[in-house]
């Protein structure tokens, strides 16, 4: 009964409940994704700097030693905590108290400063041996291999607060934290560039490589000051922290049996990164920089809200599952997937569309010829093919985690990075050209990441039950014929411009005036037709702007 008197039935209770859980969760996810937008500008700011200033040489270093070494060590950490820490640290903050939850993650950060302790000092001891055994044809290149020992002896020194920072993340996601996480992030990536800047022509080897080592220094300040702005937020309950090595605490061994099926997924997709960058700097000189390059233009919005709603829902998904609330996990399932390829199968589509003015107008200058776009864009449109993929990748996983099941997603995703590795294993060595065999290093990408996220959602479908396969292929056919209206568009506009005013793609601001013009044609045309053809995502959007209107028509 509410306080009218009138008798309110369960099930309104519970619809009440459900509905303040998605505005908490819609919420979240917003203010999320404006913080990491801002982060996600930096890094792109990082991007170009590098694309103007570091010689081809230093680039491939650079990323190498970051992509498959630092930043792999982190990703990785940061991918086996979640799906086990996070869950259990949340079920025993609900079912006891703080004080035993705090038990956990006690034992986690002692382990996690003994282990980093050790990699880092292997790292800087042995960092030219490392990078010499690890990428023999690039190590041919001096000049690689100087910049790449360097950049890897500052960065093992860094190692261990940027990885702590992992640990400090997902406690305050378990309080449903997460705007000061998203800015620990944003401010990584600020400082990244800003120290670079700083540090650009001042005593570190002013003669060639200023520019890789101005921003290795600032990849590892970044990192500290990851952990520091997190710190502050977690101050209230720091007074629970003390070393421990209690490694029998019942839910560290509850933690450690969930791992093996995620290390085997980690170990399997760690295989995959190295790949990449062992087949790319074998290729050539700068060649795993194009296929990075290009990744950087598809992960810019695939990283920002699929990364936000994928840290918003896990604690509530851990929540919801010990209910076994299949219903809402369900719901969830399609309305996530709905508005993911809603928003990514154009995305996707415009950047294939608009490849190479879009690599041109952000890289283009100094050190990044037209050449180098050329080779770029051909990596991006096969990038740029598989986005509604990328996008719902992290997203789906956290449906089995909140269902106690790392095993399925973890063999789906060894199985397809064993894949990855044989298409572009196989497709670099049976190529002749060089930009066949990196656009097999790209395809490879796609096509595993693709299957994968096909084969994890129909195992969802069996688990969860009631999902609706001739809705979602009316909402399908509908986004199809979208998608046909915005090519037309952005090709009849490319077409007119070119052809019309004379605009040449080769030219720095033409290329922009083609990028903004084709974007702003197929976005235009796309939405025109969703709403022709009634697609709930973009009705619901519109639906809620009217509400926050200052003034109501009839």
């Amino acid at each position: 009964m509410d306080i009218s008197g009138v008798p309110v039935r369960p099930e309104e209770t519970k619809a009440a409940g459900v509905a303040s859980v998605g505005r908490s969760m819609a919420l979240s996810s917003i203010v999320v994704t404006a913080i990491l937008f801002l982060g996600k500008l930096a890094g792109f700011g990082k991007e170009m700097l590098m694309s103007r200033w570091m010689t081809k040489e230093a680039t491939d270093a650079f990323k190498v030693v970051y992509n498959s070494i630092y930043f792999l060590i982190y990703t990785k950490i940061e991918k086996l905590l979640r799906p086990t820490f996070l869950p259990l640290f949340v079920k025993r903050r609900v079912a006891d108290s703080e004080e035993e939850a705090w038990k956990l993650p006690n034992v986690v950060g002692t382990v996690e400063v003994l282990v980093l302790a050790v990699v880092g000092v292997l790292g800087f001891v042995f960092a030219r041996q490392i990078f010499a055994f690890g990428w023999s044809k690039a190590a041919e290149t001096e000049a690689t291999l100087r910049v790449a020992t360097r950049s890897l002896r500052i960065l093992s020194g860094g190692l261990l607060f940027f990885c702590l920072s992992i640990l400090a993340e997902l406690t305050l996601h378990s309080y449903k934290r997460f705007a000061l996480a998203a800015l620990a992030e944003a401010v990584f990536r600020i400082a990244v560039v800003l120290t670079m800047l700083g540090l650009l022509g001042t005593v570190w080897d002013k003669e060639t490589h200023q520019a890789a080592y101005g921003l290795v220094w600032g990849v590892a300040v970044g990192g500290a000051l990851r952990l520091l702005v997190m710190l502050p937020g977690l101050k209230a309950h720091l007074k629970e922290f003390r070393f421990s090595l209690d490694v029998k605490l019942p839910d560290f061994v509850s933690m450690v049996k969930l791992m093996p099926p995620v290390v085997l997924g980690l170990l399997f997709s760690s295989l995959r990164t190295y790949a990449d960058s062992w087949l790319g700097t074998s290729i050539g000189v700068g060649t795993y920089s194009y296929l990075d390059w290009a990744r950087r233009l598809v992960d810019m919005p695939v990283q920002i809200l699929p990364m936000a709603l994928s840290f918003v829902v896990s604690p509530y998904h851990s929540e919801w599952a010990p209910q076994t609330d299949k219903d809402q996990l369900r719901d969830a399932l399609v309305g996530t997937t709905r508005a993911m390829t809603f928003l990514f199968v154009p995305a996707g589509l415009g950047l294939v569309l608009l490849a190479f003015p879009a690599t041109w107008f952000v890289y283009g200058g100094g050190e990044f010829n037209l050449e180098d776009a050329s080779q770029t864009a051909k990596a991006l449109w096969i990038y740029s093919a598989g986005m509604p993929f990328f996008s719902m990748e992290g997203i789906i996983n956290k449906w089995f985690f909140a269902l106690s099941d790392t095993l399925t997603p973890n063999l789906v995703g060894a199985a397809m990075a064993a894949l990855h590795v044989a298409i572009a294993f196989f497709g670099v060595k049976l190529a002749r050209r060089e930009s066949v065999k990196l656009c097999a290093v790209a395809l490879a990408l796609t096509a595993s990441k693709g299957i994968k996220v096909l084969i994890l959602y129909g195992c969802l479908r069996k688990k969860l039950e009631g999902i609706q396969g001739k809705a979602l292929a009316w909402f399908s056919a509908r986004l199809g014929l979208c998608v046909l209206g915005m090519t037309g568009a952005v090709l009849g506009t490319l077409w007119g411009l070119k052809a019309g005013m004379g605009l040449d793609v080769q030219e720095k601001m033409h290329s922009l005036l083609l990028l903004l013009a084709g974007a702003g044609a197929g976005g235009g045309a796309f939405m025109l037709l969703a709403f022709l053809l009634r697609i709930e995502e973009l009705h619901l959007v519109l639906s809620e702007i009217r509400k926050r209107l200052p003034f109501q028509t009839a």
